[in-house]
Parts: structure tokens; C-alpha cells; sequence
């Protein structure tokens, strides 16, 4: 969790200089696609896909992937990896174990997702009666 921490903080203030680059301009060097927007493209969408709020934290380099990804194809997720993740981001979102939590030191909470699945559970044995 430490390490999170100092990786979230490392991240913030590496990319801040690029998210304001990007407040005013569509790409990074010049008017057209560069290697440099593709490269950070690519990083962007790893955040995306790890669930890191990228939208709320650099709105200007969100833009910047949302333009860019209109432009190639989707990312090819392995089936698996599509049918775990959608529980895992709920899971962690529930327990305070997203990137975020875990960055600004949020306490994990486990037991909400236990009395979910508690209800949920008690919901269908009555329903079942």
C-alpha cells in the first residue's frame, strides 16, 4: 500500500506538466498525431483499464485518449479478463481497495461486500420459499 502511495504521488507530479500541456492544444507537438500522443495513449489506456479515475484527475489527457481511441481499434480484452474485471472493479469499489483508495491511504473495507452478498443471498432463499 506504501509503495501505491509513492507511485500515485510520483505519477501526479510527472504527468502534471503534460496534462497542462494538453489544456490547450489537441496534441502534444505541433497540430497532427505524434509518436509522443500514441506513447501516452498507451499509458493512458493501461490507467483506464486499471480502474484508475483518469477523466476526474487529468480531464485534459482523457480528451486526448478519447480523440486518439476513435482513431484505432478497441482494445482486444481475452474473455476472461472481461468477465472477472467488471466483478473486480465492483469488489474493490465496495471494499475501498481501488488505485485511489489505496493512494490516499483509505482503510479497506471488506465487511460492506460481505453484507452484500449476505442480503443478497437471504433475498433469494426467502424468494426461493
Amino acid at each position: 500500500d506504501e509503495q501505491v502511495k509513492v507511485t500515485f504521488k510520483k505519477l501526479r507530479r510527472v504527468l502534471k506538466p503534460v496534462e497542462n500541456a494538453y489544456q490547450d492544444r489537441q496534441y502534444l507537438i505541433g497540430e497532427s498525431l505524434s509518436l509522443i500522443d500514441i506513447a501516452l495513449f498507451c499509458d493512458i489506456e493501461r490507467l483506464v483499464f486499471c480502474g484508475y479515475p483518469v477523466a476526474k484527475e487529468l480531464p485534459n489527457m482523457y480528451a486526448m485518449y478519447c480523440r486518439i481511441a476513435t482513431l484505432v481499434p478497441p482494445l482486444r480484452i481475452p474473455l476472461p479478463l472481461r468477465i472477472f474485471r467488471p466483478i473486480l472493479i465492483q469488489y474493490r469499489y465496495f471494499t475501498n481497495q481501488t488505485l485511489v483508495d489505496i493512494a490516499e491511504g483509505r482503510p479497506a473495507d471488506t465487511w460492506r461486500v460481505w453484507m452484500a452478498i449476505s442480503t443478497i443471498v437471504i433475498a433469494l432463499l426467502l424468494a426461493s420459499r
